[in-house]
């Protein structure tokens, strides 16, 4: 079971293991996933499959709430599209986003609790430059047998709600921190037959 943790040191939150004071760990990506969907899809789905290399957790800096704050906002969600197959996959494809409505660079959004949410809820937002969201759709072309294409996107998340307030929420407990979820998705050929396959984190 895949659970958020942090706790309060010297009045501040600190993620476990960190040696880095006054950050938390706290918002927590993919806790639904503990929750079997019917949308779900296979992975992997014959030879092909997807490894997530991102963390379950993201960091809020405790000072958040100040107006001085260079507290972090964005990350890195990366992974990696295996072949496990003896044959080459072809004219693969690899999405970030919202699998169930396919919008890749839309994230699923959510109201949590106490917090004051944006309109619309609670977010991920693709961090696309000038391709916006489009840069959410990749195209890796080929993948040889029994080798992998590493695949890495930018986002941005929330530190604050609509109020102000942090959204680790008041409690030292993860019961109160926002998490959010994504997906990853990838589609290709093995031969001639299509592939295609999906995580929700």
């Amino acid at each position: 079971m895949e659970r958020c943790g942090v706790k309060r040191v010297f009045g501040k939150k600190r993620s476990f293991g960190s040696r880095v004071p006054g950050l938390a760990l706290v918002l927590c990506l993919g806790l639904s996933t503990l929750v079997p969907s019917a949308a779900d899809a296979a992975n992997p789905d014959g030879d092909l499959r997807i490894e997530v290399l991102t963390a379950y957790n993201l960091v809020v800096d405790s000072n958040v709430e100040s107006p001085s704050t260079y507290a972090p906002r964005a990350a890195y969600m990366g992974c990696k599209i295996w072949n496990d197959g003896t044959n080459d996959l072809t004219d693969v494809y690899a999405y970030i986003g919202d699998y169930t409505n396919n919008t890749p660079g839309i994230y699923p959004a959510r109201n949590h609790m106490a917090l004051v949410a944006p309109p619309g809820g609670f977010s991920l937002t693709h961090e696309g430059g000038s391709d916006g969201t489009a840069d959410a759709t990749r195209y890796i072309g080929d993948i040889p047998a029994g080798d992998y294409v590493a695949v890495y996107w930018l986002i941005s998340y929330p530190n604050l709600d609509e109020a102000g307030n942090a959204v680790h929420g008041p409690s030292v407990k993860p019961d109160d921190d926002l998490w959010l979820e994504y997906w990853i998705w990838a589609e290709g050929n093995d031969g001639v037959t299509p592939v295609a396959a999906d995580v929700k984190r």
